[in-house]
């Protein structure tokens, strides 16, 4: 047995201020890393592989089209909340990728559950849930609490199909500028020291 201290990782210095002001850099080269971006986060999106699995495991529904639909609208939130991020880093470079993601899931978070409720009504899921939960047309707390629940099902949705792809988005398709190195000022030449002469 040693009397050495048993040897412990150097933790990893935190970024400076200068570091965290660099803004990010797309991956090049971009369309291949974008690509990348949008396929990794449409499958590894909760919402897309539970809608998937229920269809692999059975597919015969009331209304087909809305779950075959399901999968198609997660690829698409990702696409236009990397639209907009792109938009918007190209405008305001992100600093950092945290604010990148929150910036992907502000945009993909009102747009998934649009699509939800669009895609919902216009196949008349949305509709037949409201009349089954609140006898039809009723007006009272029974309608009230049929349009909660299918606002509360297209947040949940939007929050698993948008929240994962951002995450994906800001580490796949950016990476972080080298941080320029600072420059220091050249010292002046000292040569030899001449004494003023004297007449």
């Amino acid at each position: 047995m040693t009397g050495k201290a048993p040897h412990r990782p150097t933790p990893r210095p935190l970024p400076t201020a200068q570091e965290a002001a660099v803004p990010l850099d797309w991956r090049s080269p971009w369309w291949l890393w974008q690509l990348a971006s949008f396929v990794a986060g449409t499958l590894c999106a909760p919402a897309f592989v539970l809608v998937c699995s229920l269809l692999a495991i059975d597919a015969r529904s009331d209304h087909p089209r809305f779950w075959m639909a399901l999968p198609v609208l997660v690829a698409l939130g990702h696409g236009l909340a990397m639209l907009a991020t792109n938009q918007r880093h190209h405008r305001r470079p992100f600093c950092s990728r945290a604010a990148l993601a929150v910036h992907h899931a502000g945009v993909a978070l009102p747009a998934g559950a649009a699509l939800f409720l669009l895609a919902g009504w216009s196949s008349r899921f949305l509709p037949d849930l409201v009349a089954t939960v609140g006898t039809g047309a009723a007006q009272g707390p029974d309608a009230l609490r049929a349009a909660g629940l299918g606002m509360a099902l297209a947040l949940g949705y939007a929050v698993l199909a948008a929240v994962p792809a951002g995450l994906v988005h800001a580490r796949l398709a950016f990476t972080r500028r080298a941080a320029p190195v600072p420059t220091r000022p050249a010292a002046p030449a000292h040569g030899p020291h001449h004494p003023a002469s004297t007449t």
